[in-house]
């Protein structure tokens, strides 16, 4: 259960406005930068494992320098707290546990969300070929992506889609109830299986041979993965929906989270804390 109070937000970007004396460090006070406010695989603390960590929904926050990338000048601070979480989470899904190369087929469910749409393009980007899904109200949203196959889940079960008979690796951004046994019926053997919603694989990604990963997955802080996605960004290989931007007040803060209860959002939805 979380402990109350808790201190919401986890990605994030701004400037430093001071270090700790004596650090060695390659950051200094005025330096723009992002990153992920998480743990190793879950989001509790590493130093205090049985406490969450958040605390970015603040005008001020203490961040471990471990955690930090420099942010380039030309990328908005908008745009590098919003990919931070999502595009962490579908870097490492896809090339840790997926270890997705190019030429293979994969299957993202949930296309239209912030770390599908993400993971969409970083799989093209790689080289495979890449199906998704989505709802008839985002067809139009996740064509922007450049998926190779969308299906219409509202109309079509996915695992009954022929072309995806033998499928290297599904992805799961949904959690939808039976999504892993689906999923095992159109992976190849040694296929791979990840769910970032749902426990229903387990934890331990070598418990569904022949299958060679099928797991839970939560991700791990990296800034070398942040910087891997500023690079990608400025590149135009990969960009983020930023659907709403909320003050930060009472009132944009209950209206941000329930926007995000809601789950109508087209991307990443933004506190704005200080211009």
């Amino acid at each position: 259960a979380m402990p109350l109070p808790f201190h919401p937000g986890y990605d994030f970007s701004g400037v430093i406005a001071a270090l700790p004396e004596g650090d060695s460090t390659d950051f200094k006070v005025g330096d723009e930068v992002f990153g992920v406010h998480w743990g190793v695989g879950r989001h509790d603390s590493v130093d205090h494992p049985d406490q969450p960590i958040g605390g970015t929904f603040a005008q001020y926050a203490a961040i471990p320098i471990r955690q930090l990338s420099k942010k380039p000048s030309k990328l908005s601070f908008e745009l590098a707290a919003a990919v931070a979480l999502v595009g962490t989470t579908a870097y490492q899904a896809l090339f840790d546990c997926l270890k997705v190369t190019a030429g293979q087929k994969i299957l993202i469910l949930g296309g239209a969300g912030a770390v599908g749409g993400i993971a969409i393009q970083l799989a093209k980007h790689a080289g495979a070929w890449v199906a998704t899904t989505a709802s008839t109200r985002n067809l139009k949203y996740i064509s922007q992506f450049g998926a190779d196959k969308v299906i219409n889940y509202q109309e079509t079960q996915w695992n009954e889609d022929p072309e995806l008979e033998g499928i290297h690796a599904v992805f799961d951004a949904v959690g939808e109830q039976g999504t892993f046994e689906k999923s095992k019926k159109i992976l190849q053997p040694a296929g791979r299986f990840v769910s970032i919603v749902s426990a229903e694989a387990g934890f331990d990604p070598t418990a569904h041979p022949p299958l060679a990963y099928a797991s839970m997955f939560g991700l791990y802080n990296s800034p070398a993965v942040q910087d891997k996605l500023a690079e990608l960004f400025l590149a135009g290989k990969i960009t983020c929906n930023i659907a709403e931007t909320f003050d930060f007040t009472k009132e944009g803060v209950v209206a941000m989270f329930q926007s995000a209860k809601a789950a109508k959002s087209h991307g990443k939805n933004v506190l704005r804390v200080a211009t």
